[in-house]
């Protein structure tokens, strides 16, 4: 444990020595002020703590500092540090009371060492091969309570810090405290609100399973999530009887679950005023256990006053919050499990039926042998748009609105059916149908049960589209260098230089669009994984501009195009992801634009963003089409674009490279008029794009 020492001759105490506020000068409120709003502005208590340090240091001008915090057994540690060396800063630990910091953070008062005592003195506090010739140390107090350290040293040069600093360096000291506290709770929010979402999705998971063993199977897999668990297992119960049944298990042998489960005092762990949490070691029941972790979650799943099952799960110990979690889920696995047995007893009784119907999300109707509506669920009601407590007892095929559904209602056509229903949203359903018996016992009667697949089928339409547009994108150029190469080769020597020449430039220029085809392609498998890395540089905006226009006033013969735009404009970004950018919006305003209409480029100088503005005379786009319009793969007519080729991943990578730059990419168009292509980034951008 390393401990810091220093003689009480050589400090001051701030209550003894502090300057009162008002000799602190107008430069130093200054600096203190923007030290305190970037301190503010923080976010979590990662980002928090190192400008935290960043702006303390700059304040007082020092050379290294530290923030020191209490863990939760009370002592120091060193969190962040800036000019200290690691293994320093990993020893440190420092409990209340002890050395300088100690002493500090048990007395809440502020200190000032303004001078190099003996390296006896100094033993612990600052390493042997570290120079130290001043050093302020303040507490972090938040809401009257102590929240850690402030260390700021000077280890070199004549300066050293005096009573103003020390009064500064407290001042800052309490804002810094507080936004701490503040980032403190703020990454508890957030860790909560990532909590509960993974909560609400394992929740969720549970849903609509009425099997018991693949539930079990999920609570289990979910639970083990949850609590970051190496191995687990889940055991039924029988109250009635007091027998126990093993359900499922992970990780662990069959045969030691047994042997766990035979111990007597296994379910004691399990009792409602029993701890969740124990360790491994120090409990005789759980012997056997210890190959797989420290510590055991004991939770029981309870439904209706009644222990459904146990759960056990095995492995490091969880923090409180993810235990508190763990406990919530199991009370809904206690519910799940319930339902399941519920289902699985499912035999003459309506309410039964009706428990099982209600608890499944996808839309359910039950009819009898002579198609009249027994029950329907509420996803039912809201697709066919009834109220199943007005129409039950009615013909249910008079409730759906297409013919097919109603014939397989009725028993006429056997399933699974595709189909498209909906009131205000047509969606595609697969249905099928299943055989039940009816309450009474009499003749079976059927429910129709019915899975939303409309996602499954625009991903193959979406599959199926592609494929024919780059089997249309890749026959053409293949089809023309290929028609010229056997040109070349049957005849060339029949044909003249120029139109060997031209059937070469030809070739490759069709090379050349194959080429950006499969780059265009390869890009969007990229940055489906991962954000675009910019390689950021300074470029003069419109020198980038000028050149790409000229290489499109060669491409386009007599077209017109024109800049509009300071004479330089130089800006930090990634040239050759913002040419690409430029280049996919001035080819298609060529493509969707008569051969002689003109095409225009606009930069837009702004204080702190640069813009750019493709704008055509071309056909224009109907407003219908545009919130689709940067999604990969989408073309907005198949049919009446064909002639103007591409995959459709132009402007969708031209959005994704515009957002790795900070920036935004929009479009505004007429019909009939033409369009304008408009993206605005940032002036400036660090080397990893921010």
């Amino acid at each position: 444990m390393k401990r810091d020492r220093v003689t009480p001759q050589h400090m001051e105490i701030a209550q003894e020595t502090s300057p009162a506020p008002g000799q602190l000068t107008a430069k130093s409120l200054s600096a203190l002020l923007s030290a305190s709003q970037a301190v503010n502005s923080a976010g979590g208590l990662e980002e928090a703590l190192r400008v935290v340090l960043y702006s303390a240091r700059n304040l007082l001008e020092a050379h290294e500092g530290s923030v020191m915090l209490l863990d939760p057994d009370g002592y120091l540690r060193i969190v962040v540090s800036e000019g200290i060396a690691r293994e320093v800063t990993e020893e440190t630990r420092i409990g209340p009371g002890e050395g300088v910091s100690g002493r500090v953070v048990q007395s809440g008062q502020a200190v000032l060492i303004d001078a190099r005592p003996t390296e006896r003195e100094f033993e612990s506090f600052v390493h042997r091969d570290r120079p130290l010739r001043s050093a302020v140390s303040v507490p972090l107090k938040a809401l009257g309570l102590p929240v850690g350290v402030l260390n700021l040293n000077l280890t070199h040069g004549d300066r050293v810090f005096d009573t103003n600093d020390l009064r500064l360096a407290q001042v800052f000291g309490e804002q810094a405290a507080m936004a701490i506290y503040k980032a403190r709770l703020f990454d508890q929010t957030h860790k909560r609100g990532e909590d509960l979402e993974v909560l609400l999705e394992v929740g969720r998971g549970l849903m609509g399973v009425l099997e018991l063993e693949p539930l079990l199977t999920r609570i289990l897999d979910s639970a083990m999530r949850l609590a970051n668990a190496n191995a687990g297992f889940v055991s039924l119960m029988d109250e009635d009887a007091a027998r126990l049944s093993l359900g499922v298990y992970q990780g662990i042998a069959r045969h030691d679950i047994r042997t766990v489960l035979s111990r007597a005092g296994f379910v004691d762990l399990f009792r409602p005023e029993a701890e969740s949490l124990m360790k491994i070691q120090d409990h005789p029941v759980l012997h056997g256990m210890e190959g797989h972790g420290d510590f055991a979650v004991a939770l029981p799943m309870r439904a209706e006053g009644r222990t459904k099952a146990l759960l056990l799960l095995v492995g490091n110990e969880p923090d409180p919050d993810r235990l508190r979690l763990c406990q919530t889920f199991a009370a809904q696995a206690g519910l799940a499990i319930r339902n399941s047995q519920l289902y699985q007893q499912v035999g003459d009784k309506e309410m039964q039926l009706a428990s099982i119907v209600y608890s499944i999300e996808n839309p359910v109707m039950v009819v009898d042998p002579d198609g009249l509506l027994v029950i329907a669920n509420p996803a039912a009601e809201e697709l066919f748009g009834f109220s199943a407590d007005f129409q039950k007892g009615r013909p249910a095929g008079s409730l759906v609105n297409d013919k097919d559904l109603r014939a397989l209602m009725h028993g006429e056509l056997q399933g699974p059916l595709d189909v498209v229903a909906g009131t205000s949203e047509l969606r595609a359903w697969k249905t099928k149908v299943s055989p039940i018996s009816l309450p009474d016992g009499a003749r079976p009667g059927r429910m129709l049960v019915m899975d939303d697949v409309t996602i499954e089928r625009d991903m193959d339409k979406l599959k199926s589209d592609f494929v024919a547009v780059i089997g249309h994108e890749l026959r053409t150029p293949l089809t023309l260098i290929k028609g010229f190469l056997r040109t070349l080769i049957r005849k060339g020597d029949e044909l003249s230089r120029e139109q060997r020449i031209d059937a070469l430039t030809t070739a490759d220029a069709q090379a050349e669009r194959l080429r950006r085809l499969i780059e265009d392609l390869l890009y969007v498998s990229r940055i489906e994984t991962s954000r675009p890395v910019l390689e950021v540089d300074r470029v003069d905006l419109t020198a980038l501009a000028e050149k790409l226009l000229e290489e499109f006033r060669a491409r386009e013969g007599g077209r017109e195009f024109a800049l509009e735009a300071p004479t330089q404009l130089p800006v930090s970004l990634d040239r050759s992801k913002t040419e690409q950018v430029l280049f996919h919006l001035l080819d298609n305003a060529c493509k969707y634009s008569d051969e002689k209409a003109p095409v225009t480029v606009k930069l837009i100088d702004e204080p702190e963003r640069v813009g750019v503005a493709v704008v055509d005379r071309g056909m224009g786009i109907l407003s219908e089409d545009v919130p689709r319009l940067f999604d990969r793969f989408h073309q907005i007519d198949l049919t009446s674009t064909r002639e103007h080729g591409g995959t459709g991943v132009g402007l969708y990578i031209c959005k994704n490279l515009v957002e790795a730059h900070g920036g935004k990419l929009s479009v505004e168009s007429t019909w009939g008029k033409g369009s304008t292509f408009r993206f605005w980034v940032p002036k400036s951008l660090s080397q990893d794009g921010r």
